[in-house]
C-alpha cells in the first residue's frame, strides 16, 4: 500500500515542488504520476507542468490522449 508521504514524493518529483496545486488538481481527476509521460503536443505532460503550462491544459490533453479516436466507417 502506498502511503501519503510516498504519494506526495512521487507527485513532487513529477510536477516539481513549486506546483503543489497542480498535483492536487491532477489527483482530484484520478491521475497518477505515471501518466505524466503521456505526450501532449509532442511533449511529455511532466515537461509541460515543469515549465509552467496551465494544469487545466495538461488535464485536457491527458483526457484527449486517453480517449480512443474514432475512424469513419
Amino acid at each position: 500500500m502506498v502511503t501519503g508521504r510516498e504519494q506526495f514524493t512521487a507527485w513532487a518529483w513529477a510536477v516539481g515542488l513549486t506546483r503543489p496545486n497542480a498535483a492536487a488538481e491532477l489527483m482530484d481527476h484520478g491521475f497518477t504520476p505515471d501518466v505524466l509521460d503521456t505526450l501532449i503536443e509532442d511533449k511529455p505532460a511532466r515537461s509541460l507542468l515543469r515549465t509552467g503550462h496551465d494544469v487545466q491544459h495538461v488535464i485536457y490533453g491527458l483526457y484527449q490522449a486517453a480517449t480512443p479516436r474514432r475512424t469513419a466507417d
